[in-house]
């Protein structure tokens, strides 16, 4: 049986946490988010990207915390430019073989893999992350782990969505953070869950968000 200093060993970081400066115009050709103002550019402003080795397997380890409020169209569009730079990221990474992970904070919703008020997105930010839309559609494909859970536990934050500080309401909840992985990161997953355990309120002092959480076994 390993013990907990070689499962250490077994986990290498191979490369110092770095970040990309690309900025990428708005609103991005074939952007769904109804943008009518003028034309911008965007980074990602909050992000880091490392690589580990997971007992021989090369891991990218991407995380980005995309700008928020994810009904609002004018950030509907600089999200998905946030988006498209990270996809630039992706593709690399998956040219070199790599296995990506990709987290964090993308303050939108999964089309494909519904929270639990079915809360459907104004952008492509999730479709264009996975490869499905964006410069590099097609070019690789990331899962939201998000699948394996029962919709009625998908829910990584708390918002006053009704103004009377408590939590009552079903609305006040939604699932705007997210773990997508490769293929072989996803055959390696043996569980899933959102951590749910502790009570969110106006007076809270913890965060507003849930952590995701994925266990592998490589």
């Amino acid at each position: 049986m390993p013990t907990l200093w070689s499962a250490f060993e077994m986990l290498k970081g191979v490369k110092t946490l770095y970040r990309t400066e690309i900025k990428y115009n708005y609103p991005i050709p074939g952007s769904s988010c109804d943008y009518t103002g003028s034309p911008g550019s965007s980074g990602v402003s909050k992000h880091y990207i490392t690589e580990f080795n997971f007992n021989g397997m090369n891991v990218a380890f991407i995380s980005a915390h995309l700008i928020a409020i994810p009904t609002d169209s004018a950030r509907c569009a600089q999200r998905e430019a946030q988006a498209s730079i990270l996809q630039t990221v992706i593709v690399e990474y998956v040219n070199k073989n790599y296995e990506v992970i990709m987290i964090g904070d993308f303050n939108d919703y999964d089309a494909e893999v519904l929270d639990m008020n079915s809360d459907k997105p104004l952008s492509s930010v999730l479709d264009i992350l996975k490869g499905l839309r964006g410069e590099y559609a097609g070019k690789y494909q990331l899962h939201n782990i998000a699948e394996t859970i029962v919709q009625s536990e998908r829910y990584s934050d708390w918002w006053d969505s009704d103004n009377n500080c408590n939590t009552s309401s079903k609305y006040d909840y939604s699932m705007i953070d997210h773990v997508l992985v490769t293929d072989l990161i996803r055959n390696h997953i043996v569980n899933t869950f959102i951590y749910h355990e502790y009570d969110e309120s106006c007076k809270k002092y913890d965060s507003d968000h849930y952590p995701v959480v994925i266990d592998l076994l490589v």
